[in-house]
């Protein structure tokens, strides 16, 4: 925008205000919150959707938690082992040569003047979502990793696992949660769902958890997966992954209702839900600050539109895809991510904040490349899963194994797995401009 104070919201806010105050007398909130038949939401806190509180370690996994790397090695089979090393070994020259490669690349590579800035004023790159050069859609090879093969980070020709985990074969120590426990999320399919189903067009048989309030139908094969990884447990290091580059302003996502009548009970209503290229804004006590402007990202890519309604305060909408920016932490560039089929069940407080579950499935190659091969950062994807006790070759293979959504009518296999997120939400003007010009 070229007016920059509008984008601070200071002018809406202030008008905002005025419109709460009618003959000196406050209205209520839930009137206060909708202008013109919209209101806006930033989200400020984007975490998966894990096991219910009070679902315990001993319940959820009775034969304990994933291994780090070197452990997850040293209990492979005898003859897995003897197979890997023998390869490992009639690879070296091939390993050295790569290594060599790699070395000189880096040499010849221009080095920026000392003190020098990019073009945004700062020592971090740009964000170009969806352009040339970012991430592929598919795990690929590279990342050349000189540990020895019984780390159990690196593939017989010397390249990461987590940045191509198919070689190393399933582990057979990651551990999973096998049967049905109460779980956070929502029903994405609208159906009873059993492993002992029959497959249909579009999803694959599965066991439905229940929810965390008793509710049946919660499907989130997510949950299972990461379930028995110390990671994402209370305290764990990677709950916060998503929320963490969110609050320190990588990326941002924002909610839009329109033909709002009441925030109450609203049989329909329109809702935008869209990457913003604003950073968040908080306040001095860490939550969103109130009432600022948030612009919907330029690209209509990462904009989707769907219906809604409200039912005692309670947004439900309907199934549409959502593509957003997202940039993790030492990840060399913003990626993608889309929660296909994706839903929003969110509640409205009177105060204008918000919270709720964004569930989908995503597809699981690109779940493994940019959350566990951190968009193709070798070392800090090795040094991640180490210190959180997994293997990236035991997520790929189990997201494959519990995979439920997006069947692939040739193979009979799906390549989605259902993923749930809690979210929160502040009050938020949310302006969308004309899509930006195609080049």
């Amino acid at each position: 925008m070229t007016i920059s104070w509008t984008r601070n919201g200071a002018l809406l806010a202030g008008l905002a205000l005025a419109a709460t105050q009618v003959s000196g007398q406050q209205q209520p909130a839930s009137t206060a919150q909708i202008r013109n038949g919209e209101i806006g939401f930033v989200i400020s806190s984007m975490r998966p959707a894990m096991l219910a509180d009070g679902v315990t370690q001993q319940e959820a996994c009775p034969d304990g938690l994933s291994l780090a790397p070197a452990e997850a090695y040293a209990k492979l089979p005898a003859d897995r082992r003897a197979a890997l090393e023998s390869a490992y070994q009639a690879s070296a020259g091939a390993r050295q040569a790569a290594v060599a490669a790699a070395t000189a690349a880096r040499a010849a590579r221009p080095t920026a003047p000392a003190g020098a800035q990019s073009s945004t004023g700062s020592a971090t790159p740009p964000i170009s979502p969806g352009q040339p050069g970012n991430a592929p859609p598919r795990v690929g090879g590279g990342g050349m990793l000189r540990v020895d093969i019984k780390s159990g980070q690196i593939n017989p020709d010397g390249s990461a696992v987590c940045l191509n985990p198919a070689p190393m074969g399933p582990d057979p120590s990651f551990r999973t949660v096998s049967k049905v426990v109460r779980a956070e999320g929502i029903d994405l399919d609208g159906k009873t769902s059993r492993a002992s189903d029959r497959p249909d067009a579009e999803s694959c048989p599965h066991d439905d958890m229940t929810g965390s309030d008793g509710v049946k139908n919660v499907d989130n094969q997510q949950a299972r997966v990461l379930g028995c990884m110390v990671g994402y447990w209370p305290g764990g290091i990677l709950a916060d992954t998503y929320e963490g580059t969110m609050r320190e302003g990588l990326w941002t996502l924002v909610v839009k209702l329109s033909k709002v009548d009441s925030l109450l009970n609203d049989p329909e209503v329109d809702v935008l839900i869209a990457s913003s290229e604003d950073s968040l804004k908080l306040d001095s006590s860490g939550s969103p600050t109130r009432n600022l402007t948030y612009e919907a990202h330029s690209n209509p890519k990462y904009r989707s539109v769907t219906k809604g309604r409200i039912v005692n305060g309670v947004l439900t909408t309907d199934p549409v895809d959502i593509t957003y920016v997202v940039r993790l932490a030492s990840s060399p560039r913003a990626s993608d991510m889309t929660q296909i089929a994706g839903r929003l069940k969110m509640t409205i407080a009177p105060n204008g904040s918000a919270s709720g579950i964004l569930g989908g499935y995503e597809d699981v190659e690109r779940l493994a490349h940019v959350n566990y091969a951190v968009g193709g950062n070798a070392y800090i994807a090795s040094a991640g899963s180490q210190l959180a006790k997994y293997t990236c070759n035991g997520i790929y293979y189990s997201m494959l194994r519990y995979a439920d959504g997006k069947r692939d009518p040739k193979t009979g296999k799906c390549t989605a797995i259902s993923s749930q997120w809690k979210i929160k939400a502040g009050p938020a003007f949310v302006i969308v401009p004309p899509p930006a010009a195609s080049s």
